[in-house]
């Protein structure tokens, strides 16, 4: 390997510590001022080493800001592998989305704050449900501001540990996200109706799921919950900046709202959807309005269903047929059907739906 290598670091999450270099160059010390990064710009470093610095092959690091307790993290603030030069070169180049602070995969001052609204009255179903909403850390502060809504469903779900198979952890995914100056959006979650979440989350008749509800539930999101929560706090209303979400046969009704409400939610979060339900997933997306200039979000996992891979690219491939849509497919081999793994998708999913 070159003696001259040069590094390049950007990072989406920039503050006043400085950068190190730690690796098997140097016993993996995080903080030897010999190997700090240099300040070139807005969320960029370089790094020389020494002509005559002989390093190993290959060369194992991280990036730190000055100790193991404030280490490189991944988008989803996890801990990534080292990272890996094998072949010779002088230049490589490095992106870092998060760093641990003090121990913390993300900043405790930027969680959102969580309101509960009991009892929300959905008159058309005659049923009540519980709301979830999550507003930004800075939304007190920011008076005048107006944020971007997501809606998921399976709020039991979503935060706090969730209710028995795990959750989102929408909230912490929100501050590693703002962090990253990604995280301001308002999210509402809408309880499940218990018995009635099959009926009320598929928007089709089926064998054994009964007569689908779907319709009526996402009218009395539309007609209901939305104007409601529009009412009570600084949304942007618009399409553009409204997203619906969610998983199994909340993301199979998400991917519905998209289809038949585009003129409401203009951006899709679609986690292993149910497809199996019916082919009429399908004809929908093939039939999607050409008026809708919407975005979704595509993500499945190997280990769930065997047609989950396939049923998901035939989705992706009929809904990127229509000139104004743009879609992304996210596919993990290893995914299970698990709120843990929808978690390490969120951040990724929300960051693509709400960029600009």
């Amino acid at each position: 390997m070159p003696d001259a290598l040069h590094l390049e670091l950007t990072t989406d999450a920039d503050d006043e510590r400085p950068v190190f270099i730690g690796g098997n160059f140097n016993d993996w010390q995080p903080d030897q001022t010999s190997f700090q990064l240099q300040r070139i710009g807005l969320r960029q470093y370089q790094y020389a080493f020494p002509a005559d610095f002989s390093l190993p092959n290959p060369l194992e690091y991280k990036y730190t800001r000055g100790s193991w307790a404030d280490v490189e993290l991944s988008e989803t603030g996890e801990a990534p592998p080292n990272r890996v030069v094998w072949q010779p070169t002088t230049l490589q180049r490095d992106h870092v989305p998060h760093w641990r602070r003090a121990g913390e995969g993300f900043a405790p001052q930027l969680m959102p704050h969580l309101l509960d609204i009991e009892g929300f009255e959905l008159p058309i179903l005659g049923r009540q449900r519980r709301l979830r909403v999550l507003l930004p850390a800075d939304y007190e502060a920011q008076p005048k501001r107006r944020y971007p809504t997501l809606y998921l469903l399976d709020a039991q779900n979503l935060v706090q540990g969730g209710a028995g198979f795990g959750d989102w952890a929408v909230e912490r995914n929100l501050a590693i996200l703002k962090e990253r100056g990604l995280g301001d959006i308002i999210v509402v979650g809408i309880d499940h109706g218990e018995e009635y979440r099959k009926s009320e989350f598929n928007p089709y008749a089926h064998l054994w799921l009964g007569r689908g509800e779907g319709k009526v539930f996402l009218e009395a999101l539309v007609g209901g919950v939305k104007p409601f929560i529009d009412s009570q706090f600084r949304t942007s209303p618009d399409r553009k900046a409204t997203g619906i979400g969610g998983s199994s046969l909340g993301g199979l009704l998400s991917l519905y709202a998209g289809i038949k409400a585009w003129p409401v939610f203009g951006r899709v979060l679609v986690f292993s959807p149910a497809l199996w339900v019916s082919a009429r997933a399908y004809s929908d997306a093939e039939n999607l309005s050409k008026s809708a200039h919407s975005r979704f979000y595509l993500f499945g996992g190997g280990q769930e269903t065997k047609s989950m891979k396939t049923s998901l690219e035939r989705m992706n491939a009929l809904l990127s047929r229509h000139a104004n849509v743009a879609t992304h497919f996210s596919f993990d081999p290893e995914g299970r059907h698990e709120e843990a793994r929808w978690a390490r998708e969120f951040p990724k999913a929300t960051a693509w739906l709400f960029s600009d």
